[in-house]
C-alpha cells in the first residue's frame, strides 16, 4: 500500500532494523555514503526523509518547490536529486524532468534549486541516474509512446536502443550495470548492447 518502508542489513543482520510510516512513498533511493532517502507524497506537499548511519530518520526540506511530485531518485554521490513533477490532472496530466541540489546547512540537509534539464520530452513517468552525468528517463517526445532514454545533465537527450516491444512502465539503473524495465503484465526486461531480452517473468 506505500505505507511502510522496511529497512534492512541483510550482510550484517537477517531482521528488519528500521520501519518508516507515510500515507504514499515513492520508491527510496541510496547513494553512495549509505544513506537512504524516502519521500511521502501522501499530503498536502512532498515530506523527505533521509536515513543516515547514525540510524535516525531526519527531515530534508524541499525549498522553493512547487508541482506533484510522481519520481524522486538521488543521485550516487548524494550532491543532486532528479526528480518528475507531475503538471495538468487526469488524463491530461504530463511529466517534467527537473533536476535539485543537496546542500548541507548547519540544521541539516535540504534539497533546492530545482531547474528543467531537458524541453524535447512531452511527458515524463519516471528516472534513474545510470551515471554520474545521465539519467535513465521513461518519457515520451510529442505523439509518440513511452520509452526509455538517456539524459545527460548538460541537456543532451538521445535514445537509449531500439525500445522494448512491450508496455514500459518503470526504470531502474546503476553505473556499469544494465538498465531494468518494469513493464505491464510482460515482467522485467534488460538492456544488454542495444538489445532488450525478457530478464523475470
Amino acid at each position: 500500500a506505500r505505507r511502510s518502508l522496511l529497512v534492512s542489513q541483510p550482510f550484517l543482520s537477517a531482521r528488519v532494523q528500521d520501519q518508516l510510516s507515510g500515507r504514499r512513498l515513492l520508491p527510496a533511493s541510496i547513494d553512495e555514503a549509505g544513506r537512504i532517502w524516502a519521500v511521502d507524497v501522501g499530503g498536502s506537499t512532498p515530506r523527505v526523509r533521509v536515513l543516515s548511519g547514525e540510524g535516525s530518520w531526519a527531515r530534508a526540506p524541499l525549498s522553493d518547490f512547487r508541482g506533484r511530485l510522481t519520481a524522486f531518485r538521488i543521485s550516487v554521490d548524494g550532491t543532486r536529486v532528479a526528480v518528475v513533477v507531475a503538471r495538468g490532472k487526469g488524463q491530461d496530466s504530463r511529466g517534467q524532468l527537473l533536476l535539485g541540489r543537496v546542500v548541507q546547512r548547519a540544521e541539516g540537509l535540504q534539497v533546492q534549486a530545482f531547474r528543467r534539464i531537458e524541453r524535447t520530452l512531452a511527458d515524463v513517468r519516471d528516472v534513474a541516474w545510470a551515471d554520474a552525468s545521465s539519467l535513465v528517463v521513461l518519457g515520451a517526445q510529442t505523439g509518440s509512446v513511452l520509452e526509455p532514454t538517456l539524459v545527460n545533465i548538460n541537456r543532451t537527450v538521445t535514445a537509449l536502443s531500439d525500445s522494448p516491444a512491450v508496455d514500459v512502465t518503470q526504470v531502474t539503473a546503476a553505473p556499469g550495470l544494465p538498465v531494468l524495465v518494469d513493464t505491464r503484465g510482460e515482467g522485467i526486461w534488460a538492456e544488454s548492447g542495444s538489445i532488450w531480452a525478457p530478464l523475470v517473468s
